[in-house]
């Protein structure tokens, strides 16, 4: 169930990876980054697993997840 639970909940993709890293983009901080599209990989280390995989969008979850790795900005697509 909590796999199911896990997968259920995967972030919402809004445009394609390559779509998103080739993007203009703007670094902002990442409070700021709620209901975004990511525009490049976050690996904080360790875990080194990607929060946000470009063209997702960046919600409550995935934002306050980057804060507690430290990840105080981000680059999203403009």
């Amino acid at each position: 169930a909590a796999f199911e639970e896990r997968i259920s909940k995967m972030p919402e993709k809004a445009m394609s990876v390559r779509n998103a890293v080739f993007a203009e983009t703007e670094e902002i901080e990442t409070e700021n980054a709620i209901g975004r599209i990511a525009a490049r990989l976050n690996l904080p280390c360790p875990p080194c697993i990607a929060i946000a995989v470009p063209g997702e969008i960046i919600d409550e979850k995935i934002a306050g997840l980057l804060k507690k790795y430290r990840i105080d900005k981000i680059n999203v697509v403009k």
